[in-house]
């Protein structure tokens, strides 16, 4: 079956502390390019000396994981190697995972082939012929090395170079040009590589001095990779690091929430060659550096960070600092904050009833996103106007089931014009008469000037009104009509006949218009009905007085007008107006307790009105005791608008906790 998740302790123990070392440079560097965990498998695309590799692991189990690389130390050693460790590391850390190719591969690695077997013969491109030829048997030995003038590397930014080609014959140098052609030479496979590469280069002809701007400089560095060098004159050899450079970076906060980063080297370097990758000349050798490309700016000037890119890049400093890179911070990284908060959506309308456009968005604090399945999440939180410190999360899942709540009201994307689309009058009836109404409820909701128009001509919602009769004996009575602007009034058959064969609008009224029934408030009314089993006389529900509230809830939650009348009536109180005028009394609780917590407290309310017992069972740490305080807060309050006195609470628990609850009486219900 294979493994169903890995982690950084397994990698390491698998691939040994060497590739896990030169793995988690790549990544830092941006080389890794894709990298996507399925069926067991971390696969993606990783560029290393100049080419772009499909790498990744296939994990059947902890000791069992199967190499999928093509490099060289793949297949002759069997090892797993750092390109693959690194994709499997990117599945771990996708936020360091990078779009484009950008980075130099850990000193050490062997470099990329090309196609097929290396050619024993380097091949003619722009010279005519060869330019020298290999043989396993030959005399003597032939290797190629670059000379830059003594100034060349103390530059930043440089236009172009100038390079020397020399070629050591057994040990002794040689002008380029003066070498036999036509004799065979024993030459590296590193330098067979080289020269095909050089071959290959519309600038390089065979000749003694080659001119490159500062990119093909960087890439051939590159090549030249590990135990390498270049020569400053014929005296000063300068080496090429196999230590990816992390600049020493100081991280301070702006007092508008953005980062400032800016270089904190004592000795900084002399010369910045930019390339994929980029080096640096530092310390008499040369280094490649070890930061995004988007961030080499900050070798030459402080680099601002917009609060938006704010806590990746602290993910990605952090990170780095755990890994023992050099980060100095000015400001405190506790110091900023992620929070929750519910979206707002908005939606917009326009069109007819015969097409109906609609555009969706989403808004959390100041900032607002579009949704659409053009439009992906590249942001998971926005920063908070209100504090420089603090975001708040974005929340996909919502967003998505917004989303997926209009398309299963029946509309289509249509990219060319950006909009989700309705056709026809019969699925906009539809719409309008159902999932339109909870989006105006839930929703912001804008129509179009010329749609708004054509709706309040054309269409009218039937808005149920309830009328409460007072009754003795424990008994709830009441009664609903369906009346519209016109004087007409549905029956109640003629309601259940409309729900029962699933349509959800009238024939046109008297005025013309369509009616239409909010579909979901009957059918929840419905539901209610079957619990409560109301005896029914002559229009007039009557249901046991426990069931009242449940009613109660379902008419205020789909805005019914409620007129009550008689004198048992007057003095029946809806539990949920009792219950809002208690968290309104309450502003400072009101902050801090939870939704969850308030429909806890709601809850247990319904199970006392009914007589019921219950269970609340929410996990430790959800605040049940909260939920219990309140709750006895609640009835107190109900008891006082009836005129009658609250019965006690009797609070069961170990003595040990006996002060616990006094305090949090105190505190949260004082008196």
């Amino acid at each position: 079956m294979g493994l169903k998740s890995i982690n950084e302790k397994l990698l390491a123990r698998s691939a040994g502390w060497e590739a896990m070392k030169r793995a988690r440079q790549y990544l830092a560097s941006g080389a890794v390019l894709e990298a996507a965990w399925r069926d067991s498998k971390a696969l993606g695309k990783i560029q290393a000396g100049g080419q772009i590799y499909q790498a990744g692991l296939h994990f059947e189990s902890e000791l069992d994981i199967d190499n999928q690389c093509p490099c060289r130390d793949s297949r002759q050693s069997g090892l797993l190697c750092a390109h693959s460790v690194a994709v499997a590391l990117g599945t771990l850390f996708p936020d360091e995972v990078s779009s484009s190719p950008k980075n130099r591969q850990p000193k050490g690695e062997p470099e990329a082939e090309s196609a097929g077997n290396v050619p024993r013969v380097i091949q003619e491109t722009k010279s005519s012929g060869p330019w020298f030829r290999h043989d396993d048997q030959a005399k003597n030995s032939l290797s190629i090395r670059f000379l830059l003038s003594p100034n060349s590397l103390a530059q930043w930014l440089p236009a172009e170079l100038s390079l020397m080609l020399e070629v050591l014959r057994d040990g002794e140098a040689f002008p380029i040009m003066a070498m036999d052609r036509n004799k065979a030479y024993r030459i590296s496979e590193r330098d067979q590589e080289l020269m095909l590469w050089l071959q290959q280069d519309q600038q390089c002809v065979l000749g003694p001095v080659w001119r490159v701007d500062s990119s093909t400089f960087s890439t051939l560095l590159e090549k030249l990779g590990t135990g390498s060098c270049v020569m400053l004159g014929r005296k000063q050899t300068i080496p090429i690091d196999e230590e990816v450079w992390f600049p020493p970076m100081e991280v301070d906060l702006k007092s508008s929430g953005e980062l400032r980063l800016s270089l904190a080297c004592v000795r900084p370097p002399q010369g910045f060659f930019p390339g994929q990758p980029s080096y640096v000349f530092l310390g008499d050798c040369l280094k490649p550096v070890g930061i995004p490309g988007d961030w080499l700016s900050l070798l030459q000037q402080p680099l601002e960070i917009k609060r938006e890119e704010v806590p990746p890049t602290l993910h990605r400093l952090e990170r780095w600092a755990g890994s023992g890179f050099p980060i100095r911070w000015l400001c405190e990284v506790n110091c900023f904050e992620m929070v929750d908060q519910k979206p707002v959506f908005y939606l917009h309308l326009e069109g007819g009833l015969a097409r109906m456009d609609a555009r969706l968005k989403v808004r959390y604090a100041s900032h607002s996103y579009e949704i659409s399945p053009s439009q992906t999440t590249t942001l998971a939180c926005t920063p908070d106007a209100a504090s420089p410190t603090r975001y708040i999360l974005r929340n996909p899942s919502l967003e998505q089931e917004a989303w997926g709540n209009l398309v299963r009201s029946g509309f289509h994307w249509n990219p060319s014009d950006g909009f989700a689309r309705l056709q026809g009058q019969e699925s906009i009836l539809q719409f309008l008469s159902g999932p339109y109404l909870w989006m105006q409820k839930e929703w912001q909701v804008q129509l179009e000037e010329r749609l708004s128009f054509s709706l309040e001509k054309n269409i009218e919602t039937i808005e149920p009104s309830v009328r409460v009769s007072g009754s003795a004996g424990g008994w709830f009575d009441f009664s609903v009509s369906y009346p519209t602007t016109s004087g007409e009034v549905l029956s109640q058959d003629e309601v259940w006949s409309l729900l029962r064969s699933g349509r959800t609008y009238q024939k046109r009224s008297k005025d013309g218009k369509v009616l239409l029934l909010d579909t979901q408030a009957m059918e929840e009314f419905q539901e209610v009905l079957v619990d409560a089993q109301p005896q029914q006389t002559r229009g007039t529900f009557r249901v046991a007085q426990a069931h009242a509230s449940f009613l109660e809830k379902t008419f205020e939650e789909n805005q019914w007008s409620v007129i009550r009348e008689g004198s048992g009536a007057e003095g029946l109180t809806s539990s949920i107006e009792l219950f809002q005028s208690f968290k309104a009394s309450l502003p400072e609780q009101t902050k801090k307790i939870r939704d969850y917590q308030w429909q806890g407290v709601l809850w247990m309310q319904g199970l006392f009105e009914k007589g019921y017992g219950g269970i609340l069972a929410d996990d430790m740490g959800l605040g049940k005791t909260l939920q219990v305080i309140t709750w006895m807060g609640l009835n107190r309050e109900i008891a006082r608008s009836k005129n009658e006195e609250a019965l006690p609470c009797l609070v069961i628990c170990p003595t040990s906790l006996v002060f616990n609850w006094v305090a949090e009486c105190l505190k949260w219900m004082p008196g």
